[in-house]
C-alpha cells in the first residue's frame, strides 16, 4: 500500500505546484485589469476555487485507486485462501500415506525380528 500512497503524494505535490504557478499567473492578470474592473475578492475565490477543485480531483482520483488495489488484494486473498485449503489437504494426504508407510515399516521389522529369532 505505501507505494500507491507516494505515487498518490507525488501527484498531489505536483497538483499543488501546477496550482501555484495558476494561482501566481491568475494573480497576475488580476493585477493586469483596471482597478474599476477587479475586485480582489474575485480574484481570490476564482483561484481558491481552482484549489479546492484540484484538490477533491485528486482526492476522487487516490479514492479510486485505492478501491481499485483493494478489489485487486481481496481476489489475491481468495486466490491464496485456494491454494491453502489444497496444500491443508495435501499435508492432510501426505500424513495419512507417512503414517500408513510407518506401519508398514513397523511391521516389516517385527517380522524381521519374528525370523531372527
Amino acid at each position: 500500500a505505501l507505494p500507491i500512497l507516494q505515487g498518490v503524494g507525488n501527484t498531489l505535490e505536483a497538483l499543488m505546484s501546477e496550482n501555484t504557478k495558476l494561482r501566481d499567473a491568475h494573480t497576475g492578470l488580476c493585477s493586469e485589469v483596471s482597478i474599476a474592473e477587479k475586485t480582489e475578492g474575485t480574484c481570490l475565490y476564482s483561484s481558491n476555487k481552482h484549489a479546492e477543485t484540484t484538490v477533491w480531483s485528486v482526492a476522487d482520483g487516490a479514492r479510486k485507486n485505492l478501491i481499485a488495489r483493494v478489489e485487486e488484494l481481496t481476489g489475491e486473498r481468495e486466490a491464496l485462501k485456494r491454494e491453502v485449503e489444497s496444500l491443508q489437504q495435501n499435508l492432510v494426504r501426505c500424513e495419512a500415506k507417512i503414517r500408513e508407510g510407518d506401519q508398514e515399516l513397523l511391521r516389516t521389522c517385527e517380522e524381521l525380528e519374528e525370523i531372527g529369532r
